[in-house]
């Protein structure tokens, strides 16, 4: 896999975007957008304790829909794949999918690993980056419910809920 990496960062819909676009050469690009997805959002919770990948379905469509709707300068339009993940670890389909096309390039071009170990490596990666961030988001949640209680609130349940939010 080759090619030049360009990454963009931004903030839309309170969200952090991540994307990676790959310049295949000869006009070709793939752009990656990295999201994250939270199964206990107020509008898919109830549909998320009953199906899986609710969030991530859904995000991946709301990506979808964005860069479908975005004109690209030039001859070539990139391939845009949105690699979704939710906050307790499932992935969305189409990074599920791409990971696994990925992972059958590299094992074609290189040799060196299996398509299991290859997915397996990125899903220990994805996984640890995932459990550090959801452990700075508790930890912040705690510092701002230490600092509430320091400025004078009590311990209500009110209280606590506004400080979390």
């Amino acid at each position: 896999l080759s090619g030049r990496v360009a990454l963009r960062a931004g903030k839309a819909d309170r969200q952090t975007d991540r994307q990676i676009v790959f310049d295949m050469g000869v006009g070709a690009q793939v752009e990656l957008d990295f999201s994250l997805a939270h199964p206990f959002s107020k509008d898919i919770i109830k549909q998320a304790s009953r199906e899986e990948r609710v969030a991530s379905t859904k995000r991946e469509d709301k990506k979808i829909q964005k860069y479908s709707n975005q004109q690209h300068p030039g001859l070539y339009s990139p391939t845009f794949i949105p690699l979704v993940f939710e906050h307790f670890g499932s992935w969305g389909k189409q990074a599920e999918s791409y990971l696994s096309q990925l992972a059958r390039r590299v094992r074609d071009q290189e040799g060196r690993t299996t398509e299991g170990q290859f997915i397996g490596q990125w899903r220990k990666k994805f996984s640890v980056t995932l459990q550090k961030s959801n452990s700075n988001v508790i930890l912040k949640k705690l510092r701002a419910i230490s600092e509430a209680e320091n400025e004078g609130w009590d311990d209500s349940e009110t209280d606590i809920q506004n400080a979390i939010h």
